[in-house]
């Protein structure tokens, strides 16, 4: 197999395995709640540690999906020698925010009752700094 057919197949399997999961951590939240009888405010304000994860992880999930179903449709198509068109560009950037709060949200709360705020909160500043870096090195270097 290339390179390009690896990287292909695995994220095809990113993909198909985040779609199962997202059905499934949308069902244990809402059974959960249901268990709780969490009130809507509760739901925004207030919920169990367990399900704050759950959602973070979800959110992580939706994110790989979004990106990697991207990457994998846009490699399958085009071997991943065509430029990505401005929907595929937006996916991106709209998978990869979604992502990033979930895997923001899961530090959090594994952290914070041990650490803080300032793992997550450096974890966030670390990937600001490198994609605005990033950016204007490679925009005006």
């Amino acid at each position: 197999m290339t390179t390009s057919e690896i990287l292909e197949l695995l994220n095809g399997a990113w993909s198909i395995i985040s779609a199962f999961l997202i059905p499934f951590l949308m069902i244990h939240l809402w059974e959960a709640g249901n268990l709780r009888k969490l009130s809507a405010r509760r739901w925004l304000f207030d919920l169990p540690d367990g399900m704050k994860l759950a959602i973070g992880v979800l959110a992580a999930a939706i994110g790989i999906q979004i990106t990697r179903t991207t990457i994998w449709y846009w490699r399958f198509v085009s071997s991943g020698e065509a430029n990505f068109i401005s929907i595929q560009r937006l996916l991106l950037a709209v998978g990869a925010f979604i992502g990033t709060v979930g895997f923001l949200c899961i530090m959090r709360e594994i952290t914070r009752h041990r650490f803080g705020h300032w793992p997550w909160l450096t974890a966030l500043g670390t990937a600001a700094t490198y994609v605005v870096g990033t950016i204007v090195t490679r925009k005006f270097l």
